[in-house]
């Protein structure tokens, strides 16, 4: 989708593929993936047809591509919920597209541009339609300031890249919802990654710091695991993995002292939940911070 072929007002084909258990079973690692489709007309703003159907896991490549993979957070926010939404099985054909999606098309169609460049390796020109698409995107648009931040930081504008982090953590905090994907070596409480990698969680432990000790705010830590081994196992390590991020917080910031508490949910929330432990599942490996009512 670009500016170009959404200039014509086309037939716009989108959908949405949901892990889940065949056998409706929500402890089992997801199997099959539900489709949903939805092929909307833009010149009369309505959706013309609808399906849905499952997929198995194994004919679906749900690797992410280099902008997605390497993206320091996710979240629903405002544009990503009007995709959804629109996406959703409705009463049928000659239901309205979601007017929040619609409104959102030309700064998706940028978006989706920018991504492109970067995940050709084009890094200034991802850097610049990032910039163009922050013009008309929400101001809030997580896309737009993933963008930022890793075209910053690949073309070694690192205060820009540290600016970009910041409005993330900001966002977050404002939503009381801030997701964060922190790769651990497997079983440990230790952060994966070289020196290069390790710098950047460093910074983003300290942007979080640094933001929840001057709103004065309340911040709980939770941890995630993949699903794969055993659920007691994932429940122990997630919090552990928890109360290793809280340390360092408070560590950064003796003033959160009091203010941090940690959880761990193992996998009883994952996002993918395919237990695969590679970059398809990176997202179940996240630490949140949520903000809390203090006691």
């Amino acid at each position: 989708m670009t500016r170009a072929s959404l200039a014509g007002a086309p037939l716009l084909l989108i959908g949405t593929l949901t892990p889940a258990s065949s056998a409706n079973q929500p402890q089992h690692p997801p199997d099959v993936f539900r489709i949903g489709l939805a092929l909307a007309d833009l010149k009369t703003g309505l959706i013309v047809a609808r399906s849905q159907d499952r997929a198995t896991a194994g004919t679906v490549n749900a690797s992410p591509t280099p902008y997605y993979q390497e993206s320091p957070t996710w979240h629903v926010d405002a544009t990503l919920a009007g995709y959804v939404r629109a996406c959703q099985p409705g009463s049928g054909a000659g239901d309205p597209v979601d007017p929040a999606y619609l409104e959102r098309l030309p700064a998706a169609a940028v978006l989706n541009e920018a991504t492109l460049a970067y995940d050709a390796r084009h890094y200034a020109e991802a850097y610049r339609l990032f910039h163009e698409a922050g013009t008309i995107a929400d101001p809030d648009d997580l896309r737009v300031l993933n963008g930022l931040y890793l075209t910053s930081l690949r073309l070694g504008r690192t205060g820009e890249a540290r600016a970009a982090f910041e409005r993330i953590v900001d966002v977050g905090l404002n939503s009381k919802r801030l997701m964060l994907k922190l790769p651990f070596v497997p079983g440990t409480t230790n952060l994966a990654g070289g020196r290069g990698l390790s710098g950047q969680y460093d910074m983003w432990l300290r942007a979080v710091a640094a933001q929840a000790a001057r709103r004065g705010a309340c911040v709980q830590v939770i941890g995630h695991a993949s699903h794969s081994g055993a659920a007691t196992l994932n429940d122990a390590l997630s919090l552990k993995r928890a109360r290793a991020v809280e340390s360092r917080l408070e560590r950064d910031a003796r003033t959160l002292a009091g203010r941090l508490s940690s959880e761990g949910r193992g996998f009883r929330e994952n996002l993918v939940g395919t237990g695969t432990d590679d970059p398809r599942d990176a997202l179940d490996r996240r630490v949140e911070f949520r903000v809390v009512d203090c006691r």
